[in-house]
C-alpha cells in the first residue's frame, strides 16, 4: 500500500502580506525576539507568523497591534483606521516628548513642536496616512510620501482630503465644493481629469494638514 504525500501548503496573499507586517514591527521593535518577548511567544513562532507558516489567533493579534502601538485593522488588513488613542514615550528625564501617531503606519513627532501646530492640540483625531501606489497627486504628493490626516474635519471646504471613492478605494485628493449637491474631486496630475462627484455619496474620512515628504 501505497503512502499518500501530503500536499504542500498553500499560502494566500492576505497570509504573506500580514507576515510582511508582523516583519515590520518586529523590526521596529528591536527584532523577532524583542516581539516575542513582548507578547510572550517564542522567536521561533513569530518566525513562523512572518514566513506564513502558521497563523496567529486572534488574541495574539490583538497583543501584537497592543505592544507595537498599531491599529489591529492596520495589522490584519493593511489599510487605515480611525485612531484611537495617541502615545507618548518618555525620555530618560521621565518627561514625555514624543507623541505616536498611527494609521496605515506610525510614526513619531516631537511633543512639543506637534502641540504648536494648529491641528496638533488634539492628537486623538490625527491618522498617519503613507502613499503607496497613488500617482494622482504628483508631484504634491508621491509613493512613499505621508499625511496626516485630521478626522475630525469632514466638511468640504478648500484643500486636501482623504475621501473614499465608489471603488471602495481610499485616496488623497483635493475637493472643492460647488454647490449644496456637489463637489469636484481633483488630482494635482492634469493627466487626470477633475470628477463632478455628488456629495451624498462621497465619503470624507478627514482632512489633510501636513505632508512630510523628500525631495531629491
Amino acid at each position: 500500500m501505497q503512502s499518500q504525500k501530503s500536499k504542500p501548503r498553500v499560502i494566500k496573499e492576505p497570509q504573506k502580506e500580514l507576515g510582511r507586517r508582523i516583519a515590520h514591527v518586529a523590526e521596529r521593535l528591536g527584532g523577532k525576539r524583542a516581539l516575542a518577548e513582548k507578547v510572550g511567544l517564542s522567536e521561533g513562532q513569530i518566525y513562523r507568523y512572518i514566513n506564513a507558516q502558521s497563523d496567529p489567533t486572534s488574541k495574539v493579534l490583538v497583543r501584537i497591534a497592543d505592544v507595537a502601538e498599531v491599529s489591529l485593522d492596520w495589522l490584519l488588513k493593511g489599510k487605515p483606521a480611525p485612531l484611537t488613542s495617541s502615545h507618548s514615550k518618555n525620555d530618560n528625564s521621565g518627561v514625555n516628548n514624543r507623541v505616536y501617531l498611527r494609521g496605515s503606519t506610525v510614526i513619531s513627532f516631537e511633543a512639543e513642536w506637534l502641540s504648536n501646530q494648529k491641528f496638533g492640540r488634539d492628537p486623538t483625531s490625527l491618522e498617519v496616512i503613507q502613499i503607496e501606489s497613488d500617482q494622482e497627486m504628483k508631484p504634491t504628493l508621491g509613493i512613499g510620501d505621508l499625511v496626516i490626516v485630521d478626522l475630525s474635519k469632514r466638511e468640504i471646504g478648500s484643500g486636501i482630503y482623504y475621501i473614499r471613492l465608489k471603488d471602495s478605494r481610499a485616496v488623497v485628493r483635493r475637493l472643492q465644493y460647488i454647490d449644496k449637491s456637489t463637489a469636484k474631486v481633483i488630482s494635482d496630475d492634469r493627466a487626470y481629469e477633475p470628477i463632478l462627484h455628488p456629495i451624498e455619496k462621497l465619503e470624507i474620512l478627514g482632512q489633510v494638514v501636513w505632508i512630510g515628504k523628500e525631495y531629491s
